[in-house]
């Protein structure tokens, strides 16, 4: 099972891989596959304000099993106001200085959500 961000780069080498990549139906069965032989939980560390990633069936002694994963998109100093709001298909809600996030830790792909009516 390729990581998300090997196959966004991979959509680049052939027109063919792309097209493959870029069909719904392989996102949906790749997710799939990803989320019944995963189990990760993401939290935020209050000391050193950083979120963290850790892979639950990985073995205790593998270092891999833990990752720090970058906010680079919300400024340092806010790093104390991120909540996690929920999550689905992968995908994070958070919640920073007033401000609603939608992220992929995967990919490092965010979005931030306008809150007026508009």
């Amino acid at each position: 099972m390729l990581p998300v961000k090997s196959l966004v780069r991979f959509k680049c080498v052939y027109k063919s891989w792309l097209c493959l990549l870029s069909d719904p139906h392989f996102a949906i069965s790749h997710f799939q596959r990803i989320t019944a032989s995963a189990n990760r939980l993401m939290f935020i560390v209050p000391p050193a304000l950083e979120i963290q990633s850790i892979d639950f069936n990985a073995s205790l002694h593998d270092d891999s099993s833990c990752s720090v994963l970058n906010l680079n998109f919300l400024p340092p100093n806010s790093y104390h106001n991120v909540q996690i709001m929920g999550s689905y298909w992968g995908f994070l809600l958070l919640n920073c200085c007033q401000s609603l996030w939608v992220w992929n830790p995967s990919t490092g792909v965010h979005r931030k959500l306008s809150l007026s009516g508009s």
